[in-house]
């Protein structure tokens, strides 16, 4: 038997950052150690005390949720064996785990006790002043034969895996919620949303809140939608914007998910506690929230996937270097920190310079002649994709409430939908 110790990091520390670390412990290192495995001694006699291996690179899906749940990011492992399990060197591993932990930006996890052990918050997202902020907002699209149990049950297991700030804290279908996961468990939020079909919650920063639309009625109204609202501000550390990727994607995946977006959304109310509408700049479409399905969302969004049913037919109009495939379904990300529409139109618009293509003109032109307030970028996606407004209805809803001029048009279908996302007879 052996006292096994690992330590998940953030950085990956030099041979002689390391060895500078051991001396400091009043411990030494036996000389001829392998590439990355040191034998480290203690005591005047140099008595073998423990076998210290890495740092070795590791993917998320290798990171404990223990270790999830307090470190973010973590990509090198560190592993210390005591050999025997001798019980006078196991004090002297467990010092020296905390002591590389502090020093890589590491959390320890003990395997014997069932605990992990983290100096101070090192998953904690940054402070945001209150005020007027912007958001991202990630949604994922659901087809026709998907139950609302099952996609909160999906949620759950992988917010719990990768991103434990979008589990539900409290939820409910009406203010004040009135259910708490941490204290009504998992089964309650599973019931409600399998009786209700829809769902708000809140969530733990970065993230602020979500909301499941999962409608229990048979008819035209069958597409569905889950969204999570996060704060802009920290998703300029490239670890929050990691962790969430790998959510957004991975969430995509098992749902099999016909479309999702990650989308910059301008102009809310902080409170420091929660989101208030404010001065709204970028108002979201909800693909399909009171319709069949009309097709992909007109404007780029900072991140976008493509499921199935679409990736066939957007991959070659997206730009190589921005797109990764995966099975099935394709991911569309705009590099670095979120960017709202202003700014991925002028990506766009730089990118489309000097093309002469005359598919591309019809393209620009048809969805000028009918966007009315839907902003085209070149280089989205095919047009024939992209649904346009519905004028009679348009004309009629500004008669009816000439002061909501800032709100969504209503919407056609585009003229190309995929067969399988077509209501069924």
């Amino acid at each position: 038997m052996s006292y096994d110790l690992n330590v998940y990091s953030q950085k990956s520390l030099t041979g002689d950052e390391l060895q500078k670390l051991i001396a400091d412990s009043k411990l030494g290192v036996e000389g001829g150690g392998g590439a990355g495995i040191l034998s480290v001694l203690r005591g005047a006699k140099a008595k073998h005390c423990f076998t210290l291996e890495g740092p070795k690179p590791i993917e998320e899906e290798d990171v404990p949720e223990e270790i999830t749940a307090v470190l973010l990011g973590a990509s090198v492992l560190y592993e210390i064996l005591v050999e025997g399990s001798s019980e006078p060197d196991i004090p002297h591993a467990v010092r020296f785990a905390r002591r590389l932990a502090k020093a890589s930006d590491g959390a320890v996890l003990n395997p014997q006790e069932d605990s992990v052990w983290s100096r101070g918050k090192q998953r904690a997202a940054p402070r945001v002043e209150r005020g007027l902020v912007d958001i991202v907002e990630f949604r994922w699209y659901l087809g026709l034969e998907v139950t609302g149990r099952g996609l909160a049950q999906v949620w759950l297991d992988l917010a719990q895996k990768l991103l434990p700030e979008a589990l539900p804290r409290r939820f409910g279908t009406y203010e004040p919620f009135p259910k708490r996961l941490d204290r009504d468990g998992p089964e309650a939020f599973l019931e409600m949303v399998g009786e209700a079909g829809h769902m708000f919650f809140t969530a733990a920063l970065p993230c602020t809140s979500g909301f499941i639309s999962i409608p229990t009625w048979k008819g035209p109204r069958v597409f569905k939608h889950i969204s999570l609202s996060v704060l802009r501000t920290p998703l300029e550390d490239r670890r929050w914007r990691e962790a969430l990727r790998r959510f957004f994607v991975q969430y995509a995946l098992e749902i099999d998910c016909l479309f999702a977006t990650a989308e910059v959304d301008r102009g809310w109310e902080w409170t420091g506690q929660s989101l208030r509408t404010g001065r709204r700049i970028d108002t979201p479409i909800i693909l399909g929230g009171s319709s069949t399905w009309v097709g992909l969302l007109p404007y780029p969004a900072w991140w976008a996937w493509f499921g199935r049913d679409y990736a066939p037919l957007v991959s070659g109009h997206l730009a190589t270097e921005r797109r990764e495939a995966f099975d099935p379904g394709l991911l569309h990300a705009f590099p670095g920190e979120p960017q709202d529409r202003e700014q991925l139109a002028l990506i766009l618009a730089g990118e489309s310079q000097g093309e002469p293509s005359t598919r591309r003109r019809k393209e620009r032109k048809a969805n000028r002649e009918d966007s009315d307030s839907l902003p085209w970028y070149p280089g989205w996606l095919p047009a024939e994709l992209l649904p346009t407004v519905d004028h009679v209805k348009l004309e009629k809803e500004r008669q009816k409430y000439p002061w909501a001029t800032e709100r969504v048009p209503p919407l056609k279908p585009a003229s190309v939908i995929p067969s399988g996302l077509l209501p069924k007879d």
